[in-house]
């Protein structure tokens, strides 16, 4: 303290000397009594232009002062820490589920029918998995069928690893909730909201692209940039790849004559289709749309309309102009259970058309009507009924004389933002709904 209010520099601290008696030397000038509060400097070493120091009676309130405020400081900065932490984790119980990776990168994201947490097919295909029949384990070629299921393994891998890694660090000791549970925790605000046609336009229009057509659209599913559509009509039925960018088509396959192409799933490299009346569907590589596999199956009417996969359940959901919907077992492809759909006006939810699952729920087209309903799959309860008879007008759509009813519904790279079209509309849209 002395030093420092003297204003010497580091250089002249060896002039210092210290004597518990004496005082302080500086220069040889004794200045006694520092120790002691600087009584005993006289009038001729005051008036050599040395300033008298404080004393310590002055000196230790100031101390203690500043240590209060420093000790306040560092309490503050502590709880903030322990606010930040501890909201963190709060936080994660409904935002920070592990659905939020990027499965491109290895880990989850959320909102779309692709990934699941668990791996979709066994570590090294073991055989004796349902789809291990469907390609061959041997083959090392990353463009073939075999090569992109076993990628699609890889990423599904290690985002839960990456998922349950998160989860550890943010619900220490705590199990981690099912697939559906986390999907109810996180949307639970929307399941909750209640919306009719009565409510008008409850939606917003994000973007109008260019869209075929010609394309009689039955099905719309998306995945890494890519739309993929399947158009119906004996002899004009297609399965087609689509820039999600522009809606443009990048490649397009051609059905046999005697099919009346319908709804298509995504999952794991793969596309899911069904057809009308011919109770056959079809398995096609998403890459290159190479036929992988046939199948039939059954449901209510004998028909098929829509198909989307619900990762909640490991599971598809599929359609057929009845008011049910039909749950199958997705390596068997065969109904496990069905329920039964009625609309807000109690009525049954007949002709439910293109589907799509999307945060815990289906969305679903009904044949004729401009609506979207959004339907709870547990329940067969529908919670909304949006009406888009404004996004473009009939008596427009008259002028364009293939155009028809609204019909295909996608989710896009961005959580709440859907694809949206209709039976050979020249137009598609990115909506967002409220």
């Amino acid at each position: 303290y002395y030093f420092l209010n003297l204003g010497g520099s580091p250089d002249e601290m060896d002039d210092y000397d210290h004597d518990q008696n004496d005082g302080i030397e500086m220069n040889g000038t004794a200045i006694g009594g520092f120790v002691g509060g600087g009584d005993n400097f006289d009038d001729e070493e005051a008036d050599s232009g040395v300033p008298n120091p404080e004393p310590l009676s002055t000196i230790k309130p100031l101390v203690r002062s500043q240590n209060r405020m420093f000790l306040c400081a560092i309490a503050t900065v502590m709880i903030a820490a322990a606010v930040y932490v501890i909201g963190g984790v709060y936080q994660a119980d409904d935002n920070d589920l592990p659905e939020d990776y990027n499965v491109q990168k290895g880990v989850i994201e959320d909102g779309n029918e692709f990934p699941t947490l668990e791996g979709d097919y066994p570590a090294g295909g073991k055989k004796g998995h349902a789809s291990a029949n469907w390609f061959d384990h041997n083959s090392q070629d990353n463009n073939s069928t075999n090569g992109l299921l076993h990628q699609e393994l890889n990423r599904t891998q290690n985002a839960h690893d990456a998922a349950m890694a998160r989860w550890n660090r943010t619900h220490p000791g705590e199990p981690l909730p099912g697939k559906c549970e986390r999907i109810e925790s996180k949307y639970r605000l929307w399941h909750n909201e209640n919306i009719t046609l009565a409510d008008g336009v409850q939606y917003t229009v994000i973007e109008q692209m260019q869209h075929d057509g010609d394309a009689f659209t039955q099905g719309l599913t998306y995945h890494n940039g890519k739309l993929y559509e399947s158009t119906g009509l004996n002899g004009k039925s297609s399965v087609r790849i689509l820039d999600a960018q522009t809606a443009k088509v990048e490649k397009k396959i051609d059905m046999a004559y005697k099919y009346f192409g319908e709804g298509m799933a995504f999952v794991n490299g793969l596309l899911y289709q069904i057809t009308w009346k011919k109770r056959t569907g079809f398995v096609y590589n998403a890459t290159d749309l190479s036929l992988v596999k046939q199948f039939s199956y059954t449901t209510t009417k004998g028909e098929g309309w829509g198909i989307t996969y619900a990762r909640c359940n490991d599971e598809f959901i599929v359609s057929d102009g009845s008011n049910y919907l039909h749950f199958w077992d997705k390596e068997t492809l065969t109904q496990k259970r069905k329920i039964e759909v009625f609309r807000q006006n109690g009525k049954p939810a007949k002709e439910i058309n293109e589907i799509e699952y999307w945060k815990g729920r289906v969305i679903a087209n009904i044949w004729y009507e401009d609506v979207i309903i959004v339907i709870n799959p547990k329940t067969g309860v529908v919670e909304k009924e949006y009406d888009f008879s404004k996004l473009w007008d009939s008596k427009e759509r008259k002028q364009t004389s293939k155009a028809g009813v609204l019909n295909g519904i996608s989710v896009s790279s961005q959580l709440n933002v859907l694809y949206v079209t209709g039976k050979n509309w020249n137009r598609m849209y990115k909506i967002r709904l409220k």
